[in-house]
């Protein structure tokens, strides 16, 4: 890990922390509650805005975050719910075998 991202890192949980009036030790830490967890996104956010160059991996790396604890994160902070969250066109994920349309014109 590279001691600039490190930096970086630490950084953003120190600004995020003080904007929440929370300790910094509670970001770095696996506190679940929903303040610290906000704040914890919010420093995720600051890091890969204002480093576009940081990739998800590297920050993961760095925190000490899953990369998909990261991406969470970062859907909640956008509003998204997983239920809106749509994989290969449908709801459930799945493709459908054939478009009705074509299935249609087959008969």
């Amino acid at each position: 890990m590279s001691e600039y991202l490190s930096r970086v890192w630490v950084a953003a949980v120190t600004e995020e922390a003080k904007a929440s009036e929370l300790h910094p030790s509670l970001l770095l830490g696996g506190c679940r509650k929903y303040k610290v967890a906000r704040a914890r996104w919010r420093a995720f956010k600051r890091v890969l805005d204002d480093h576009p160059r940081i990739s998800i991996k590297r920050l993961a790396i760095a925190s000490g975050f899953d990369h998909t604890t990261i991406l969470h994160g970062l859907k909640r902070l956008s509003g998204a719910s997983t239920s809106e969250i749509k994989f290969g066109g449908t709801a459930s994920g799945r493709r459908p075998l054939a478009a009705p349309s074509l299935m249609e014109a087959a008969e």
